[in-house]
């Protein structure tokens, strides 16, 4: 039985490289035909784009207003009336010229201080229950976070973040 010769297939570089490049090649024509966007027939109508409100292009100020509050940290700690009253009237004081301009508040961070963490972020906390109080739209809509700052206590700091306001053209 005669055995039946193969064809011989090139081994030249040259071929090799020709097909990769023809492969490459149709490649690169289905990608291409692939990404063709398809337009519609009929045109979309062109709506009107509701105008920007002040409230979604508003922006936080980069530099807080600080205010520093004298507070009875025992008594807000256990919730003695007269301390509480006093604390309220120090943050509508201490606020006056802020809510006279009608600011906003975007940003709150009351810093608590005290020797320890635990009692800090309670005056913090404190704090924070009373800020919207008697001062209006201050601190109405404004994030707020408790922290604390190693000192004595009965020193409360708000670094209040505002809104910015409109700048005359």
């Amino acid at each position: 039985m005669r055995r039946r010769r193969r064809p011989r297939v090139s081994s030249d570089p040259v071929v090799a490289v020709g097909w990769i490049f023809a492969d490459l090649l149709l490649g690169l024509v289905v990608v291409l035909l692939a990404s063709q966007v398809i337009m519609p027939k009929k045109p979309v109508a062109d709506t009107p784009k509701p105008s920007p409100s002040v409230k979604t292009l508003a922006t936080m100020e980069k530099k807080p207003d600080s205010v520093v509050l004298s507070v009875n940290a025992g008594g807000l700690l256990s919730n003695n009336k007269g301390a509480v009253k006093q604390l309220r009237r120090s943050i509508r004081d201490k606020t006056a010229d802020l809510r006279k301009q009608k600011r906003e508040a975007a940003m709150v961070l009351i810093w608590g201080w005290a020797p320890n963490t635990g009692v800090g972020t309670s005056i913090a906390s404190k704090v924070e229950s009373n800020l919207e109080v008697g001062t209006g739209k201050l601190f109405a809509k404004s994030r707020k976070r408790p922290l604390w700052q190693n000192g004595p206590e009965g020193r409360v700091e708000l670094e209040i973040y505002l809104y910015e306001q409109e700048r005359a053209k």
